[in-house]
């Protein structure tokens, strides 16, 4: 998950100066939602393991892309009352990754994927994202919705049953004061609920309205940082819905330290950058999770590779394919998943800032001359050529084979073109990442080692992840290495012309044509069929400009020692451990 994800968002119809766009959504831009098509029991979804417990989930359905055909249709979800299934008792899962930064664990404050893995466990939304199918919803608090036809409004029905960690039951006005509070905190997630306003027309219903047509709604309130809040606890502690919330509330130092949700667990102790204990929550509505306790730690690959070979109940994520290739596999075992993130070198395009990078032929230079082959061996076993900012498998990719191949001879005629004498820029990139196991050092030295072949002269610059973000946005790297995209296509709107994360380096609407014109056109098309070939064009215009330039995507494995089952990841780094046995 990308730090600058809670700024993106894109409103299914719009202007292109106006559009934002969100991350780990679970829907496809302009799609209106409706009903899902549910898991057979016995799948490791949430809902079909809930559909034979006490408080469980009877599910009837449909697929989601039949759903711009079928607005209206409910999602209907009743109780039962056999015991869950996996074994219970006091058993702690201990889980290792590389931490991104946590600036807050307050939902209407933090991201990134440390703190989006925090939230799935303390807090649930009013629905759920399948893990395995991005444009499946499955319920969360909201026992069904219905999503009106002109995209304006969704109406959510609550289930009856659901419980805050303090025994509170749950009903519409706490959803109607944590969404109010996302939205006018003004945190990292808020524009996704910016044009939005909250109706509870009774305790179990809630109505949400948008100012213009915006088929997001509910896949936006599906994800984890949308999780309901219990409003007395925080109200109690600080917190406000109000208009200047963002001046007022002051409830994060509270929510630092202690959750207010009605998810499986809830917070035991945070050690700022190190350490999140998580204790099960005693009123949660769902089948009782097998490891009472939850301990996210951060570690090192390196730490993680040993740990996870000589300790129980131990699961980690940053594990490449040659270090698990090196494990005794009677110690441990695997669950992949595609990564939908991709990784790209992305270049500033102003000419006063960096007159190199700015060059459009020195541009199209890079883009011939890096060694993608060796740039995979890097990445791993199980890794993907990138095409284009949207990974293989998501609506709208462009077809794996318009990857671009290394021409070395192309890139030095381009170099000779540009009118640039010794072109040299600087590159930077995270030094204390590893994401998908993969050193973005060594990526970063493979593109220096390409690009002295052609003439250009990189110097590398590794910063914390923390500087790297904060000189991203001040529009001050003149090239980095990150990753973009995930599931939901629409996500890298904002990285176009004009856009939020696009001005980063500083890509504003007039500098090519063809790109302001795909994006335009994208935005006038209110649903996903017309949407999806639009993508395709854009991102082929985005390839001819050359201002992002895609690698690779990886794969994502969960690696854990064998006396943990139940191994489930998402497409980007997410799990659930009240699924895990």
């Amino acid at each position: 998950m990308r730090e600058d994800e809670g700024d993106r968002d894109v409103f299914g119809v719009g202007r292109p100066d106006s559009v934002r766009q969100g991350a780990y959504s679970h829907n496809r831009l302009g799609q209106i939602p409706t009903l899902p098509n549910w898991p057979e029991r016995g799948s490791r979804s949430r809902a079909s393991r809930l559909d034979s417990c006490s408080g469980g989930i009877e599910v009837i359905g449909i697929k989601s892309r039949m759903l711009p055909a079928l607005v209206g249709v409910v999602l209907a979800i009743g109780g039962c009352s056999s015991p869950s299934s996996g074994s219970q008792g006091n058993k702690t899962l201990t889980v290792e990754s590389s931490f991104e930064q946590i600036t807050s664990l307050d939902p209407a404050r933090g991201y990134g994927s440390t703190v989006h893995q925090y939230l799935t466990q303390t807090y649930t939304p009013l629905l759920l994202a399948n893990q395995q199918n991005s444009s499946e919803l499955n319920p969360g608090v909201a026992e069904s919705y219905v999503a009106s036809p002109d995209g304006l409004s969704v109406t959510f029905r609550l289930r009856h049953d659901v419980r805050f960690s303090d025994g509170t039951l749950l009903t519409s006005s706490d959803v109607v004061f944590t969404l109010n509070r996302m939205k006018n905190v003004k945190g990292n997630f808020s524009v996704k609920v910016a044009r939005l306003t909250f109706t509870a027309p009774d305790p179990y219903g809630v109505v949400a309205t948008s100012s213009v047509p915006d088929a997001n709604i509910a896949p936006h309130l599906a994800l984890p940082e949308m999780g309901i809040a219990n409003s007395k606890v925080v109200q109690s502690n600080g917190g406000s819905a109000a208009a200047d919330a963002d001046k007022t509330d002051a409830a994060e130092q509270f929510l630092n330290e202690h959750s207010a949700g009605s998810g499986p667990y809830i917070l035991g102790a945070y050690i700022a950058g190190s350490q999140i204990t998580l204790r099960s929550n005693p009123n949660y509505s769902g089948p009782k999770p097998t490891y009472s306790k939850v301990i996210f730690i951060n570690e090192k690959s390196s730490t993680q590779l040993l740990d996870v070979q000589k300790n129980a109940n131990t699961a980690v994520l940053d594990l490449t394919p040659h270090d698990i290739s090196t494990i005794d596999k009677t110690k441990i075992h695997t669950f992949n998943t595609p990564n939908l993130e991709v990784w790209v070198m992305a270049m500033n395009v102003d000419p006063s800032f960096s007159p190199v990078t700015a060059n459009h032929n020195i541009r199209q230079a890079i883009r011939y001359g890096i060694d993608y082959g060796a740039l995979m061996s890097i990445a791993g076993s199980g890794a993907t050529r990138a095409q284009g900012l949207l990974a293989t498998g998501v609506p709208g990719a462009l077809p794996p084979d318009q990857a671009v191949t290394q021409n070395l001879a192309m890139a030095k005629m381009l170099v000779a073109q540009s009118g640039q004498t010794n072109p040299t820029f600087a590159l930077d990139y995270s030094s204390d990442q590893t994401p998908g196991g993969v050193t973005v050092a060594d990526v970063a030295q493979q593109i220096q080692a390409s690009l002295k072949v052609i003439g250009i002269t990189i110097t590398l610059v590794p910063v914390p992840d923390i500087e790297l973000l904060a000189k991203w946005r001040a529009h001050k790297s003149q090239a980095l290495i990150k990753v973009i995209g995930g599931p939901d296509q629409s996500r890298i709107v904002v990285d176009g012309p004009g856009q939020k994360t696009g001005m980063w380096m500083n890509w504003k609407l007039g500098l090519d044509p063809a790109s302001d014109a795909a994006l335009a056109e994208l935005m006038a098309a209110p649903t996903l069929a017309l949407q999806t070939p639009i993508y395709i064009k854009m991102q082929a215009a985005w390839n001819e400009f050359a201002i992002y330039i895609p690698l690779f995507h990886t794969a994502l494995t969960m690696t854990a020692s064998t006396s943990v089952g139940g191994l489930n990841l998402d497409g980007e780094r997410n799990f659930r451990a009240w699924e895990m046995t």
